[in-house]
C-alpha cells in the first residue's frame, strides 16, 4: 500500500477530514479521529424561517441508511412542527430562548445521539454582513453554548453530542464520488443539483424512507421532478435535500473512516516489526506513536 500525500488526502476527502498538512499530520488525522456510532444520527441545516432536519440511522456498513423523519418549517410560525414558542424578535436574550427552545425540542422528537449541525459562513463576499446572517450565526454559536454548558452540568448522564460539519466538505465529498457536481455551478444550480442526486439515491435505494404518515408529503422526493416541483416549493427542497446528504455524507464518512483505520493501523504494526516496511515509513510510524 503505497501511502502518498496524494492518496491520504484522498482519504481524509473521503472520511470529511481537513485534505491540509504533511504526510505525517494526514496520516495522523486518520488514525486517531474517533469513529463515532451512525445510529441516530440527526442532521440540521440551519435557519429560522426555514429550519430543515433528517434524521437518519444505519445499524452497520453495506446496508442502507434509513430515514425516520425529515420535516422542514419556519420557526417563527406559531404552530411550527418542531413546537418552538418564541415572539420572533431578534434581541440576543430571544435568540437565547429559541437556541435553547429548539435544542430541546430536538431531543424530546428525535432522541439523537448525534446532532449534525451544519457550519454557518460568517463571509458572504460582500462588502457588508447582512443582518440575517447575523442572527443565524447567533443562534448557531447559542445551540453550541447551551449544548456544551448542559454536557457539563451533568457530566455524568450519558448525553446526545452536537458536532459542527462544514458542509463544503460535503458538497466535496458527493461531487468526488457521484456523477452529480454539486459545487463549482450557480447556486440555482447547485442546489438543484443536491435535489437530484437526493431524488436518485432514493430511487437506487441508497437510502431508505420509513416515514410517519404524517411525513407522508415528502415521499414525493421519489416522484419526478415536474411533480416535485408541483408539490413542494424550491426553498424547502433543498433545504430537505442539504438536511438529508449532509446526514448521509457524515454516515459514509464514519465507515470509511473504520475501513481506514483498518488499513493504516495494519500498515504500521507492519513497518514495527519489519526493518524494510520501517525504513520506508519510518517519518510516519515515529510522528503517529
Amino acid at each position: 500500500m503505497a501511502l502518498t500525500v496524494s492518496f491520504l488526502r484522498d482519504s481524509c476527502m473521503l472520511t470529511g477530514l481537513s485534505t491540509v498538512g504533511r504526510k505525517a499530520e494526514l496520516l495522523q488525522k486518520l488514525i486517531s479521529t474517533p469513529v463515532h456510532t451512525t445510529k441516530n444520527v440527526l442532521a440540521v441545516d440551519l435557519g429560522i424561517h426555514n429550519l430543515a432536519v433528517c434524521s437518519l440511522s444505519a445499524s452497520k456498513q453495506g446496508e442502507s441508511p434509513v430515514i425516520h423523519h425529515w420535516l422542514m418549517d419556519d420557526l417563527c410560525r406559531p404552530d411550527n412542527v418542531f413546537g418552538v414558542k418564541w415572539s420572533g424578535k431578534f434581541e440576543l436574550p430571544e435568540i437565547a430562548d429559541l437556541a435553547y427552545q429548539l435544542l430541546a425540542r430536538l431531543h424530546v422528537l428525535f432522541q439523537p445521539q448525534y446532532i449534525l449541525l451544519e457550519k454557518q459562513r460568517f463571509r458572504t463576499g460582500r462588502a457588508t454582513i447582512p443582518e440575517w446572517t447575523l442572527r443565524v450565526n447567533s443562534l448557531e454559536c447559542m445551540l453550541h453554548g447551551i449544548h456544551y454548558a448542559q454536557r457539563q452540568i451533568d457530566s455524568a448522564k450519558p448525553q446526545s453530542r452536537l458536532l459542527a460539519i462544514n458542509p463544503k466538505q460535503a458538497y466535496t465529498y458527493w461531487s468526488r464520488t457521484t456523477d452529480c457536481h454539486v459545487t463549482g455551478q450557480t447556486y440555482a444550480n447547485n442546489k438543484s443539483c443536491r435535489v437530484d442526486l437526493v431524488r436518485e439515491l432514493l430511487a437506487t435505494n441508497q437510502l431508505v424512507l420509513k416515514l410517519p404518515n404524517g411525513e407522508s408529503q415528502f415521499q414525493q422526493f421519489q416522484k419526478e421532478k415536474d411533480n416535485i416541483t408541483k408539490h413542494t416549493p424550491k426553498k424547502r427542497q433543498f433545504d430537505l435535500a442539504d438536511s438529508a446528504l449532509l446526514g448521509l455524507a457524515w454516515i459514509r464518512w464514519q465507515y470509511q473512516l473504520q475501513t481506514f483505520q483498518s488499513m493504516y493501523t495494519d500498515a504500521i504494526m507492519t513497518a514495527k516489526s519489519d526493518p524494510n516496511s520501517r525504513k520506508k515509513l519510518e517519518p510516519l510510524v515515529t510522528q503517529v506513536n
